[in-house]
């Protein structure tokens, strides 16, 4: 079943590749979304794909990137339709 997620990670999560390391296990897992850098220092990550895949992307974050320290990780079904055309991607990369 299809399911769509709003997930904020907090900690030390800026700056330490956390972003690219999401967006790369969402491309392997073909799960759609975009990663995003917020101002209260936190990651804001909006994503689509199957249960099962989406579980599997929640575990990565969890695990993080040995210069990110994961202090929550805070999952919510969002029920606003977005559409992502089947990619995953960094907001603000090149900022």
């Amino acid at each position: 079943m299809k399911r769509s997620l709003r997930i904020t990670v907090g900690g030390k999560v800026q700056n330490v590749g956390l972003r690219e390391k999401i967006k790369k296990v969402a491309e392997e897992l073909k799960v759609e979304g975009t990663a995003e850098n917020t101002e209260d220092g936190s990651v804001v990550i909006y994503v689509s794909g199957q249960s099962e895949t989406l579980d599997a992307l929640i575990d990565a974050i969890y695990e993080g990137t040995k210069q990110s320290s994961i202090e929550f990780v805070d999952v919510e079904s969002n029920t606003t339709p977005r559409s992502f055309r089947g990619v995953f991607r960094i907001i603000g990369e090149d900022e």
